[in-house]
């Protein structure tokens, strides 16, 4: 699955010019919610998550409003690069009431409210994805990298 950082995530993280940075990868809340297709990331503008939640999924059979915490998080240093990853992979299981219509996955730091809780990157999955028929489950291979 391939991210996208949001630019002015990344801008905080350089200058501090946004409230609420930096990002603390090993200790912040951090959670992956889904947006559907009506959400359309804009990566230069979108700054916190009031900017998505709007399109998000559901709530839905087993989706909860805000997504799922990454609790499983690992930051490593090898070889000159830099990499957050997510040791577990993140599921919704199957549900007959649950969403068809998952498009993106928005990775952000939760503090408390939406609008200012900063975006830090997303995924697109290329199409609708959901957990009616079966489950949907993300597998992480390295959500960041820097090198």
């Amino acid at each position: 699955m391939l991210w996208t950082l949001y630019h002015r995530w990344l801008e905080a993280q350089v200058d501090g010019n946004l409230a609420n940075t930096p990002v603390d990868f090993d200790t912040d809340t951090l959670m992956i919610a889904l947006a559907t297709s009506a959400y359309v990331p804009d990566i230069a503008a979108d700054a916190n998550w009031d900017a998505a939640q709007t399109d998000e999924v559901g709530p839905a059979g087993n989706y909860s409003a805000g997504g799922e915490a990454l609790i499983n998080r690992t930051v490593t240093l090898a070889s000159g690069t830099v990499t957050f990853d997510n040791s577990a992979d993140v599921t919704w299981s199957q549900h007959a009431t649950g969403f068809a219509d998952g498009r993106y996955a928005i990775l952000y730091k939760e503090i408390g409210t939406a609008a200012t809780s900063p975006l830090i990157a997303f995924a697109d999955f290329g199409g609708d994805k959901g957990n009616v028929a079966g489950d949907l489950t993300l597998q992480f291979n390295g959500i960041i990298t820097w090198s």
